[in-house]
């Protein structure tokens, strides 16, 4: 589905599906007021070089905190309209991909308590029917393969994690920014930010160890 943008009349209709190319958030030097001030001005050129140069760093974000590609997609789409909704209140001489990646972690944070909202309300509603069932305790073959994927594992132990101590560890360990960068993404102290970061690393490992994996 094509993202649809509209203002002062004009519509600027563009689908980031298919953009594959590397993110390319270090825009050289001057040209990032230059392309802001285009997409204000609705030049659907700079539209589109904005999307190339973060798609891929909002989707490897929105993938990694959600770990499922159409959410992800969802979550696209839904950063690239607030992005041109809330540019022309962008600071200049603030950092534009420090904005995305805020923008992108907020609008995760929001589906991942939505997903827990609608889990809590779905096992309350079987409870009450008494329609829960316990799992069988011998896993099926198609599981006993999973489970034996380290790609998997380590997936299943970051998808476990409290939200905010996930971010972290996909802005620092997946994404590979600095304390510094991430701090003003996530607006905390840069300690505050490490302390989460070595709780969250700390889980892993123990959660890993516990299906037999050396850190």
């Amino acid at each position: 589905m094509p993202i649809i943008w509209q203002g002062r009349g004009e519509k600027i209709a563009r689908s980031t599906k298919g953009i594959e190319r590397e993110a390319d958030n270090a825009l050289p030097v001057g040209s990032e007021d230059e392309l802001i001030e285009a997409c204000i001005r609705g030049d659907e050129l700079a539209w589109r070089k904005l999307i190339e140069s973060f798609h891929k760093c909002v989707y490897s974000t929105a993938y990694h905190m959600l770990y499922n590609h159409e959410d992800a997609l969802d979550v696209v789409q839904d950063v690239f309209i607030k992005v041109f909704e809330g540019l022309r209140k962008f600071r200049r001489g603030s950092s534009l991909s420090t904005w995305i990646y805020r923008i992108c972690i907020n609008v995760c944070l929001d589906r991942l308590r939505r997903r827990r909202e609608m889990l809590m309300s779905s096992l309350n509603d079987e409870e009450r029917e008494g329609l829960i069932e316990l799992p069988d305790p011998s896993p099926s073959p198609e599981e006993v393969v999973e489970k034996n994927e380290l790609k998997e594992l380590v997936r299943n132990a970051i998808n476990s994690l409290p939200a905010h101590m996930r971010a972290v560890v996909v802005l620092c360990d997946l994404e590979g920014l600095s304390y510094d960068e991430v701090a003003k993404i996530l607006g905390v102290p840069v300690g505050t930010v490490k302390s989460r970061l070595n709780r969250a690393r700390l889980s892993l490992r123990n959660m890993l160890q516990s299906k037999g994996l050396v850190w």
